[in-house]
């Protein structure tokens, strides 16, 4: 191995060690706002959903409460005959049809129902038939509207849901309000409770499973290609980097090229005329082109990076080791007011060192 220590005025110092042994520049930061932005989109997409998925059930509801109440409605109908427009008109049901009306109150989800004539007067309440007081009121009066109790008794259709409480009600029921015929003429309206417990519960959890299976397809069709994106815009940055550092340092040691060396020297030079001084060695290796000769290659680039490895392990942080050419390097040593050789000699082997070291005057 030879070297040759040259002496300079304005010294020059630069800290490739440090700069090469940083990692590649990391991906900014603006990056990882993407998967957030992608999860703040799911969480907006359940919540969403979820409205959804209320709205849906309800409707759902609504129109099976109405198919009830309707089909409820004609079957009685049905049933009484004659005598429907005879209690519609305050005449006291025979005992078949009270047979039947209390028949009716215990068919399948109806567990309550109240009946108004073509007036929209209270004529029969379930709960009590035999109590006239239970008869008070109006339709108009029941709704609090009049103007729906007129559409009601045009033909109209009301359905409003509810949630009750046990023993009285069930936990969750409609009310739907549906003409009373008899020979296709609407005589009166019929307000048909409906316990909807059930089938409540079994659309919401219909519907959440919906809700969960198309988020999950969303989610899948837009974070797959956010993913892609993603990644190529790592990746682009992440070879940009690496450019950038290959810009100002050899590929095979890391160390810094000789462009980094005359940049760091630039700055240098102005800190070594304040007081001070430096050196400046540089290492060549014999032989080594016979060495790639002889075994190739990869062991003349092991050999490389052991003298570049070696060559740190000897200086400084604050100094500079950087490679010029195939097998030469140079070490920028700032020595303050020391002499060059006493740190750096011990590694290079004896006979063929030289050393200088000059203050700035």
């Amino acid at each position: 191995m030879q070297d040759a220590a040259h002496a300079a005025t304005p010294g020059a110092v630069m800290r490739a060690v440090a700069l090469a042994r940083r990692r590649l520049p990391r991906l900014p930061r603006g990056d990882a706002y993407l998967p957030l932005a992608l999860a703040l989109a799911a969480l907006l997409l359940a919540a969403g959903g979820a409205v959804l998925n209320e709205r849906a059930a309800a409707w759902v509801l609504r129109a099976d409460a109405e198919a009830t109440a309707r089909a409820w409605a004609v079957a009685l109908g049905e049933t009484l005959g004659d005598e429907l427009p005879a209690l519609l008109a305050h005449q006291e049901p025979s005992p078949g049809a009270q047979a039947a009306l209390a028949q009716a109150q215990r068919g399948g989800e109806v567990f309550r129902f109240q009946l108004f004539n073509g007036r929209g007067e209270l004529v029969f309440v379930s709960d009590d038939p035999q109590d006239p007081q239970s008869f008070e009121g109006t339709l108009a009066s029941h709704l609090g509207s009049s103007e729906a109790a007129t559409r009601l008794l045009a033909g109209g259709v009301q359905v409003h849901a509810e949630h009750g409480t046990a023993p009285h009600r069930p936990a969750y029921y409609a009310e739907a309000y549906v003409p009373a015929r008899r020979g296709g003429t609407q005589i009166g309206v019929a307000e048909v409770y409906v316990d909807q417990t059930a089938k409540q519960e079994f659309h919401r959890r219909a519907f959440l499973v919906v809700q969960l299976g198309v988020a999950a397809l969303v989610l899948l069709a837009g974070l797959l290609p956010a993913f892609v994106a993603w990644r190529r815009t790592c990746e682009s940055r992440a070879a940009k980097s690496r450019a950038e550092f290959l810009a100002t340092h050899d590929a095979l040691t890391g160390l810094p090229n000789r462009r980094r060396l005359l940049e760091e020297a630039a700055r240098t030079i102005g800190r070594a005329r304040r007081g001070g001084s430096a050196a400046l060695l540089l290492v060549d290796l014999d032989r080594f082109k016979r060495v790639n000769d002889l075994y190739g290659q990869p062991a003349g680039d092991r050999i490389i990076q052991d003298v570049a490895q070696r060559l740190r392990g000897v200086t400084r942080d604050g100094d500079a080791v950087a490679r010029l050419g195939s097998d030469e390097f140079a070490v920028v040593a700032d020595l303050g007011g020391r002499r060059a050789g006493g740190r750096l000699a011990p590694c290079l082997p004896p006979g063929r060192r030289a050393q200088a070291a000059l203050r700035p005057g």
